[in-house]
Protein backbone atom coordinates (compact mmCIF):
# COMPACT_ATOMS: atom_id res chain seq x y z
CA UNK A 1 0.00 0.00 0.00
CA UNK A 2 1.24 3.49 -0.84
CA UNK A 3 0.93 6.32 1.65
CA UNK A 4 0.22 9.75 0.20
CA UNK A 5 1.80 12.80 1.81
CA UNK A 6 0.56 16.22 0.71
CA UNK A 7 3.00 19.08 1.09
CA UNK A 8 2.90 22.75 0.09
CA UNK A 9 6.17 24.57 -0.33
CA UNK A 10 6.41 27.27 2.34
CA UNK A 11 7.94 29.84 0.02
CA UNK A 12 6.98 32.02 -2.92
CA UNK A 13 10.24 31.46 -4.76
CA UNK A 14 12.48 28.63 -5.87
CA UNK A 15 15.79 30.32 -6.53
CA UNK A 16 19.44 29.77 -5.78
CA UNK A 17 18.93 31.72 -2.53
CA UNK A 18 16.65 29.16 -0.89
CA UNK A 19 17.11 25.84 -2.67
CA UNK A 20 19.21 24.15 0.03
CA UNK A 21 16.59 24.72 2.74
CA UNK A 22 13.86 23.45 0.40
CA UNK A 23 15.83 20.30 -0.45
CA UNK A 24 16.33 19.60 3.26
CA UNK A 25 12.63 20.08 4.06
CA UNK A 26 11.34 17.97 1.17
CA UNK A 27 13.98 15.22 1.46
CA UNK A 28 12.75 14.39 4.97
CA UNK A 29 9.33 13.57 3.50
CA UNK A 30 10.66 11.15 0.88
CA UNK A 31 9.97 7.82 2.54
CA UNK A 32 9.87 4.35 0.96
CA UNK A 33 6.51 3.35 -0.51
CA UNK A 34 5.09 6.85 -0.30
CA UNK A 35 3.79 9.28 -2.85
CA UNK A 36 4.68 12.86 -2.06
CA UNK A 37 2.34 15.42 -3.62
CA UNK A 38 4.07 18.79 -3.71
CA UNK A 39 1.76 21.76 -4.21
CA UNK A 40 3.57 24.50 -6.13
CA UNK A 41 0.75 27.06 -6.19
CA UNK A 42 2.63 29.52 -3.94
CA UNK A 43 5.61 29.81 -6.29
CA UNK A 44 5.85 33.23 -7.95
CA UNK A 45 9.57 33.24 -8.86
CA UNK A 46 11.78 30.45 -10.15
CA UNK A 47 15.19 30.31 -11.76
CA UNK A 48 17.30 27.50 -13.22
CA UNK A 49 18.26 26.41 -9.69
CA UNK A 50 14.57 26.01 -8.90
CA UNK A 51 14.05 23.80 -11.94
CA UNK A 52 17.13 21.78 -10.92
CA UNK A 53 15.59 21.43 -7.44
CA UNK A 54 12.40 19.93 -8.87
CA UNK A 55 14.41 17.48 -10.98
CA UNK A 56 16.65 16.57 -8.03
CA UNK A 57 13.69 15.84 -5.78
CA UNK A 58 12.33 13.42 -8.37
CA UNK A 59 15.78 11.80 -8.65
CA UNK A 60 16.11 11.41 -4.87
CA UNK A 61 12.60 9.96 -4.73
CA UNK A 62 13.42 7.28 -7.28
CA UNK A 63 16.42 6.14 -5.20
CA UNK A 64 14.16 5.84 -2.14
CA UNK A 65 11.40 3.85 -3.87
CA UNK A 66 8.89 6.63 -3.61
CA UNK A 67 7.10 8.88 -6.07
CA UNK A 68 6.75 12.62 -6.39
CA UNK A 69 3.73 14.28 -7.95
CA UNK A 70 3.86 18.02 -8.58
CA UNK A 71 0.48 19.72 -8.32
CA UNK A 72 -0.91 23.20 -9.00
CA UNK A 73 2.05 24.06 -11.21
CA UNK A 74 2.04 27.81 -11.95
CA UNK A 75 2.45 28.94 -15.54
CA UNK A 76 5.82 30.51 -14.70
CA UNK A 77 7.20 27.03 -13.96
CA UNK A 78 5.54 25.48 -16.99
CA UNK A 79 6.97 28.17 -19.28
CA UNK A 80 10.49 27.82 -17.91
CA UNK A 81 10.39 24.02 -18.21
CA UNK A 82 9.11 24.35 -21.77
CA UNK A 83 12.00 26.72 -22.53
CA UNK A 84 14.48 24.15 -21.15
CA UNK A 85 12.59 21.28 -22.86
CA UNK A 86 12.03 19.55 -19.52
CA UNK A 87 9.02 17.46 -18.54
CA UNK A 88 8.17 17.48 -14.86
Amino acid sequence: MTNIIKYSLNTTKLTLDNISEQINAVSELLLPRTELEINLSNIQRIDSAGVAFLLEIKKIASTKSCKVKLTSIPSIISHLCHLYDINL
